[in-house]
């Protein structure tokens, strides 16, 4: 799981603490591939003016993005991606374009359970 916050205050302590309560309400969770810790198809969201294709990479590749997208998938522990900013260079807004992408994501079982139903 993983979120995206932002806060002001005079002191940053206070804006930090303020900045994770944000960031709590934003949290996103998502399906990593067990095999090549990834994730399981190619999506592309936006946020604003800022778009981010992510695609699946093989094991062994690393993440291959951008630093703000890389910063992200690192720290939520995807292994290997592929993932190109197009449009805005606003960090903030590609941030929030992930979380947007992030969230549409599904997996294998979520489309068998689909199918099974109808």
């Amino acid at each position: 799981s993983l979120g995206v916050g932002v806060a002001k205050a005079y002191d940053p302590l206070d804006a930090l603490a303020k900045a994770k309560k944000n960031a709590e309400k934003f949290i996103v969770s998502f399906p990593i591939t067990e095999k090549s810790k990834s994730v399981p198809h190619r999506i592309e969201a936006s946020f604003g003016a800022a778009k981010v294709m992510i695609r699946p990479s093989p094991a062994g590749s690393g993440v291959n993005a951008g630093e703000t997208i890389g910063a992200i998938f690192e720290l939520s522990g995807v292994k290997n991606i592929v993932a190109k900013q197009l449009g805005s260079g606003n960090a903030l807004n590609n941030a929030r374009a992930v979380l947007e992408g992030l969230r549409a994501l599904r997996s294998a079982y979520f489309y068998l359970s689909f199918n099974q139903k109808n």
